[in-house]
This record gives C-alpha cells, sequence and structure tokens, in this order.
C-alpha cells in the first residue's frame, strides 16, 4: 500500500486525513484512501491522482485496494475509483452520500520555494536520505539540484541502454556528467530487454496497465525498481523523480521509431492537450504502482507546481522550448547547459539501442496485442477494460 504525503499550511494537519477533513484544511500532497467518520465511509484522493484507490461495495461488503486488478475477482462492474480532489461520503450499505471538493493549499507563488517545502516536508516525514531518478533530462535534473540542497544524504540512479556497438547512449553520457556537477554518488542499471520480456505480468500487475506507452515506461521503472529493492543501502531511501512536468506544458508529441509511429498524440491546441495529458495522470500507475509494488516510497515534488503552468495562456505554452525558456531559471547556468535539451523519452533509448521499443517491435507486440495479453493475464473483459478508462481516466 501506498504512502500518504499531505502537506498543510504550518504543518497543522501533520498527515492526518481525518483532522483534514474535520477541519476543511486545504492540504497537497499525494494521497488516497479511506475512513470512517460518524458511521459512514469517506473515501479520499490528491487532487492530480498521484495516488490510486478502487472500492467495491457487494453484498453489503466492502473491498478496497490501490490496485484494481485485484478487485476484478469481486465482479469487474462493480469496480469503482475515487476520484481526484475529493471527498466521497458513502453508507455502510454503499449508497453514495455526497463528493466534497478537498480545498487545495498553495504553497507559494515561486516555484523554488514550492519545490524546497516540498522537499522539506519529505524529510521531516520519511528522513533524510533520497535516490534520485535522473534521465539528463531538466525535470530530473531540477529535482536533483533542489534534493541535493534539502535531504542529508543524495543517490542517483540512471537507467540506460547499449547499442549494437556496445556504446552508452546519451541517457548515460549526460546524467554522469550532471551527477559529477552535482557531485553525488550514481548508480548506473543497464536496462536488459530480454528479461524485461521475461517479466511483462509483473509489469503489467505493477503499473495496472496495458497502454504501450505507459507500459513501456513501466518496463523501465521495473528495472530500477529491482535495483533499489535488491541494494540493501538504496531500498530504505525515499524515490524523488521529476514527472508531471511534460504533463503540465503539454511536451509531449508522437514518436517514430522502426519506420512506425508510437504514442500517437491528437492535433489539437495545446491547452487542450495540457488539460488532456495532465488529467491522464488519474490512470497512471507507471512511477507510483511499479515503485509501490516492491514498496519503495515515491514522491513527485512537480505535483506543487501544477497551477503555476495553467495560468499560461495558448500562445505562450505553444512558444517554441516553452519548457526550458521558462524553467533554466529554476538551476545555475552552468548546470543547464549540461542538459540534454534532444532528450528523447527514456523508454526509446536512442537510435541505434531501439529502447525498450524495442524487444516489443522485434515480437510485433503493439497495442491491441498488449491489451489481448492484459485481458488473459487478469481475467478480465475488453468491453469493461475499455469503459473502465476512457480518455485517460478511470470510471468514477
Amino acid at each position: 500500500m501506498h504512502k500518504d504525503l499531505i502537506l498543510s499550511k504550518n504543518n497543522i494537519i501533520k498527515n492526518n486525513i481525518l483532522l483534514a477533513y474535520k477541519k476543511k484544511e486545504p492540504i497537497l500532497g499525494e494521497f488516497a484512501g479511506i475512513f470512517k467518520y460518524k458511521k459512514n465511509y469517506i473515501i479520499y484522493r490528491d487532487h492530480i491522482g498521484c495516488k490510486k484507490f478502487f472500492f467495491i461495495f457487494k453484498k453489503k461488503k466492502l473491498y478496497t485496494s490501490s490496485n484494481f486488478i485485484d478487485l476484478i475477482k469481486y465482479g469487474e462492474d462493480f469496480i469503482q475509483s475515487a476520484e481526484p480532489g475529493y471527498y466521497i461520503e458513502i453508507k455502510n450499505n454503499g449508497k453514495f452520500l455526497k463528493k466534497t471538493r478537498i480545498p487545495k493549499y498553495i504553497i507559494s507563488k515561486n516555484r523554488a520555494k514550492n519545490i524546497e517545502e516540498y522537499l522539506k516536508f519529505i524529510k521531516k516525514r520519511y528522513g533524510q536520505n533520497c535516490i534520485v531518478c535522473l534521465s539528463g533530462g531538466l525535470d530530473s535534473t531540477i529535482i536533483a539540484y533542489y534534493a541535493k540542497k534539502i535531504f542529508h544524504n543524495v543517490n542517483l540512479i540512471t537507467a540506460y541502454f547499449d547499442n549494437r556497438y556496445s556504446n552508452v547512449n546519451s541517457d548515460y553520457v549526460i546524467s554522469k556528467k550532471i551527477g559529477n556537477f552535482l557531485n553525488l554518488k550514481h548508480f548506473f542499471v543497464k536496462i536488459d530487454n530480454n528479461r524485461i520480456s521475461k517479466k511483462l505480468k509483473k509489469v503489467m500487475y505493477a503499473c495496472q496497465d496495458w497502454r504501450d506507452y505507459n507500459l513501456h515506461c513501466s518496463c523501465l521503472n521495473f528495472t530500477l525498481g529491482e535495483f533499489i529493492k535488491k541494494n540493501t543501502n538504496l531500498k530504505n531511501r525515499v524515490i524523488l523523480t521529476g514527472d508531471f512536468m511534460n504533463e503540465f506544458v503539454a511536451d509531449y508529441t508522437s514518436e517514430k521509431v522502426f519506420g512506425k509511429i508510437f504514442y500517437r498524440v491528437p492535433n489539437l491546441p495545446k491547452k487542450t492537450l495540457q488539460k488532456f495529458f495532465t488529467g491522464g495522470l488519474d490512470s497512471s500507475s507507471r512511477e507510483v504502482g511499479i515503485f509501490g509494488f516492491f514498496d519503495l516510497k515515491i514522491f513527485q515534488p512537480f505535483n506543487s507546481l501544477k497551477d503555476f503552468y495553467f495560468q499560461f495562456n495558448e500562445n505562450e505554452i505553444s512558444q517554441k522550448n516553452f519548457k526550458y525558456n521558462i524553467n533554466k531559471a529554476l538551476i545555475p547556468k552552468s548546470l543547464f547547459n549540461l542538459v540534454n535539451k534532444k532528450k528523447v523519452r527514456a523508454q526509446i533509448g536512442d537510435e541505434k539501442s531501439g529502447g525498450i521499443i524495442k524487444i516489443f517491435h522485434k515480437n510485433k507486440i503493439y497495442q491491441k496485442e498488449l491489451e489481448k495479453i492484459f485481458i488473459k493475464n487478469f481475467n478480465c473483459s475488453a468491453k469493461w477494460l475499455r469503459s473502465f478508462i476512457q480518455f485517460g481516466r478511470f470510471k468514477y
């Protein structure tokens, strides 16, 4: 089960969701779950949907899980997801009573202060040791930079691929330069596609997904999770990632690999895509689900910055290199200059190595095939699966 992280002004809530509910206190963080209040159940979930929570009321019994696959055996048609950003009040018999929006705590209008305060709270709650997943791109570099400022002991971890000439890819090279600049201990984990293909069922379960983009990302994170769990010096550290930034600035494009288009992005205005990508985090477990599978604590500090990036209009967010231009002020120029400005998605690797996609392409396992594998593995119907997640959101 995932760990809650609940921030509030002056820390008056102290990570206590019941107290936040009673006081109607604005909160922020990564949280989901259920508690009882005045004989009724209160189901809750953070504003973005970082954490997942599913439930079934059947024959006067309540079944819950952070993974909907666990509930399929009780009847797939009865599974419901908690809605992000709400308290849902339900009677003991499962009758819906009301939903109340969770007041949102805004730390500061200053982004650097937001990140620092978010990290300080994580350190206070979960200890002074952390490990940052560093890809060599700007987002994870920002998190690594601030983690070093806040935490006592910071390590870095980078996944990489070898290409056919036995040369490491750009993620390795650039991440190493960034790690040297920050003077932090750095672990490099080579991705073995053959091992990934043998663990596909476990990956699917952990990320509770079959969609190619989320699954490919999850395969990479699964390898990192395995490595961290087996390393006694790392497994008790908090994991930090630079996720959510690409959603907040709509920085995704379709990818052409091996002559085939992957992760096709609809031709829509940037502001529409921004809402679509961010809303899709509701059904994405490619980080929290994967690392949680190994009982590791993971948090995503950019969670605190959504409102800042949503204030920009269509013209502003559509500007070339918007993310780099707006975020370069968050780190020293000398560090920014090391960042990979042509960063490809981590699961792609590079043109020669092929990344995670290579093993799926080689075996002709694409979107439809992945759906069939998921349905067979977890004994659910295609009709229900397609209705349970629509446009990136769970059925509430």
